[in-house]
């Protein structure tokens, strides 16, 4: 064997490699809207990307209050695998809990209708931060469960989300 043979093989190994990986492999993901909480689904193959955007039972409710003219999505990755890549992890997959739970929808529905338009504000922005938005569906669960008495579990929910961020 020549000293030139294990170079060419390793060279030839490598190239193989790369073209795999540049021609052959696709990456998909799934982006979220910190804004809305609809998704984004993207496929890429040789880099090109495939959009799609699907609306959740959150970003479906924000939508219907929103009308028509909406908003420009702010995409957070959320989590995704191809190629190279065997999984990938973005801060957008907190989100993922809360814009696909029709409890959430539910309990932004009560608020609004018993706190107003301001209050229901604030509490969406709580859920579709992914810092926060864990802490604020679990306590919202206090409002998705009441049984007409809004007001005592709307102060349970706002105690517990107030002694989950440390504050009072």
């Amino acid at each position: 064997m020549k000293p030139q043979t294990p170079v060419l093989v390793l060279l030839s190994l490598l190239g193989l490699r790369a073209a795999a990986w540049l021609f052959g492999g696709s990456f998909r993901s799934t982006e979220v809207c910190n804004r809305c909480g609809a998704t984004q689904h993207i496929r890429r193959v040789m880099w090109i990307p495939f959009r799609e955007t699907r609306q959740t039972p959150l970003s479906d409710y924000l939508r219907s209050l929103e009308g028509a003219a909406f908003h420009s999505h702010r995409w957070l990755f959320a989590a995704g695998g191809g190629g190279l890549v065997r999984c990938a992890l973005g801060e957008g997959r907190a989100l993922f809990p809360v814009i696909r739970s029709e409890e959430t929808v539910l309990a932004l529905k009560s608020i609004r209708q018993h706190r107003g338009e301001a209050e229901a504000a604030i509490w969406t922005a709580r859920l579709l931060d992914p810092k926060i938005c864990h802490e604020a569906r679990m306590a919202l669960y206090w409002v998705s469960d009441s049984k007409g008495d809004f007001d005592s579990a709307f102060q349970d929910a706002t105690e517990e989300f107030q002694v989950s961020q440390g504050s009072r």
